[in-house]
């Protein structure tokens, strides 16, 4: 009987084990592409507001406020 409980603890370590490593890899895996998607927002984002600026910049020169 104490042969077949050590031997489901083992078993339960093992698999406690493996979660975790699981657990640790889709973390960091998700966490490349959090910073990924960053990237990319910032990059739309600074390519939008050259953008707007340069429309303020041409509307202001049309309307004489240099």
């Amino acid at each position: 009987m104490w042969d077949n409980q050590e031997s489901l603890l083992k078993k339960q370590k093992n698999l406690r084990d493996e979660v975790k490593e699981d657990f640790e890899k889709t973390r960091h895996h998700i966490g490349e592409k959090i910073d990924l998607l960053r990237l990319d927002l910032k990059t739309y984002m600074d390519q939008r507001f050259n953008k707007i600026e340069k429309e303020i910049e041409r509307i202001k020169a049309k309307i004489g406020m240099d």
